[in-house]
């Protein structure tokens, strides 16, 4: 029976909204842009009466909340051409927006003077005096993160009867987590594709309905999670002159950047029998580099052993049916 008259209530709830538009200003030339917004927080709040406390006979009320907001707009310049069904073109023009941002709150109190009140009230104990040692009743915590980018990118796309393809990609990316000097990238991409089945001389293959080869280059970018790991972040330290010191949480490196990745690829894309069977084989092989590793130190600088670098480079290779 004492043990249920320990409480807690969780409520969680989450809001998803999104709205888009476009606008055509001619044929074929169409302007949209987007908006989405996710968010969602927690709260949580428990109580444990004094008398499951047996060193200290005191009860803990506990609080906390959390939140997270994802925003994100794109805006899209689009521009398709087609002659007699021939030449078939596309031109592509971006800009993406992207916000992530938490926020975390929680505190406690010690002490109710009654287990019949769940929170801590104005007026409550904040200090508790045990064999001459004065402890602090309350505690009170937060945190806030935030990451941003921001990528303008473009694309041309060609193909010539659906036969003969050809796509190019730029993107411009930009991103909050790295240094300033360093916090931009830039990301071309080339892609190039035969559909062998449209020829003429393959008509008599009655078995094959669609048959393509193709080959692909591309570079991309890669962030960290840790939104503040270049900027350099403080920790509680030990007390200097009667107050609390801060010491650095880890050696700054604000050259930090994008972990790279060049990527190429190589496709055969096969359609059997009316599309009833199909299969797809690619050979790929990708090198990233500026991979981001805890490096070790030959000795140690501020009591540190490590420090982050964009240091590693690892090659994968693979062929997949």
């Amino acid at each position: 029976k004492q043990l249920n008259e320990s409480s807690e209530k969780n409520i969680t709830y989450r809001i998803r909204a999104s709205l888009a538009v476009a606008y055509e200003f001619v044929k074929g030339l169409k302007l949209s842009s987007s908006l989405s917004m996710d968010f969602s927080e927690g709260k949580r709040n428990s109580f444990t009466p004094s008398y499951l406390d047996a060193a200290n006979n005191l009860s803990v009320s506990t609080g906390s909340i959390s939140s997270g907001t994802l925003f994100s707009n794109e805006n899209l310049l689009v521009y398709n051409k087609s002659i007699r069904d021939n030449h078939n073109m596309e031109i592509l023009l971006g800009l993406s927006y992207l916000r992530e941002a938490k926020d975390q709150f929680s505190a406690s109190g010690k002490g109710s003077p009654s287990d019949k009140i769940h929170y801590v009230l104005d007026g409550f104990p904040t200090t508790y005096e045990k064999y001459g040692s004065i402890q602090a009743l309350q505690a009170y915590r937060s945190n806030f993160e935030e990451k941003i980018m921001l990528s303008y990118f473009g694309r041309l796309a060609y193909n010539y009867k659906k036969k003969y393809l050809f796509e190019y990609t730029l993107r411009r990316d930009g991103s909050s987590v790295f240094g300033e000097d360093v916090r931009w990238a830039t990301f071309p991409s080339v892609a190039v594709g035969w559909a062998f089945s449209e020829e003429q001389f393959m008509d008599k293959l009655w078995w094959l309905s669609y048959g393509k080869i193709r080959a692909s280059w591309g570079t991309s970018g890669q962030e960290f999670n840790q939104p503040y790991l270049a900027h350099g972040t403080y920790v509680l330290g030990d007390l200097f002159l009667g107050g609390v010191g801060m010491d650095p949480a880890t050696i700054f490196n604000k050259s930090l950047t994008w972990e790279e990745s060049d990527q190429y690829d190589f496709g055969l894309d096969v359609d059997l029998f009316d599309y009833r069977l199909k299969f797809k084989l690619d050979y790929y092989y990708k090198y990233s580099k500026s991979v981001l590793w805890n490096a070790p130190l030959p000795g140690s600088v501020y009591y540190f052993n490590s420090a982050w670098q964009n240091a590693l480079e690892v090659s994968n290779e693979g062929l997949e049916l």
